[in-house]
């Protein structure tokens, strides 16, 4: 059990590199980011929700990301551009899913959610517009 655990555990790969948009230069971009956080082999549907008050906190806003299976986080924030600050806890807590598929709301298809997003890897696959059934965080809102 022992010689098992030790050679999973040095034959493990953490990351991935990415070499589609390498144009031939030999300088890569270091990966120690995606280092700290878990990659979870499943599709994370994500939305935003206003609140009709604000909370003690002064939230006003939520991050919703369910799983197909019906996992869900929510992340309060202050404002809707806040909502790449969630990204950060939902790595750090969860980890990094494969797709992140959002409907179709610029705070979570661009900008600074896109930049995070595509750093560490996960692709953003966003709905179809005014198709808001296909979004499973509706459900878990």
């Amino acid at each position: 059990m022992e010689t098992a655990r030790k050679t999973i555990e040095k034959t493990t790969q953490l990351a991935v590199r990415d070499f589609t948009n390498v144009t031939g230069s030999r300088r890569l971009e270091p990966i120690h980011h995606q280092l700290k956080c878990r990659c979870l082999d499943v599709e994370m549907h994500c939305d935003t929700l206003e609140g009709r008050s604000f909370s003690l906190l002064g939230n006003r806003h939520a991050a919703v990301c369910c799983t197909p299976f019906h996992w869900t986080a929510v992340d309060p924030m202050k404002e809707k551009s806040d909502a790449h600050k969630t990204l950060d806890t939902l790595f750090g807590s969860a980890g990094v899913p494969r797709a992140i598929i959002p409907d179709d709301a610029a705070e979570l298809t661009q900008g600074e959610f896109k930049r995070k997003a595509d750093r560490a890897q996960a692709l953003i696959h966003p709905i179809e517009a005014h198709t808001p059934d296909a979004n499973t965080a509706e459900d878990g809102i």
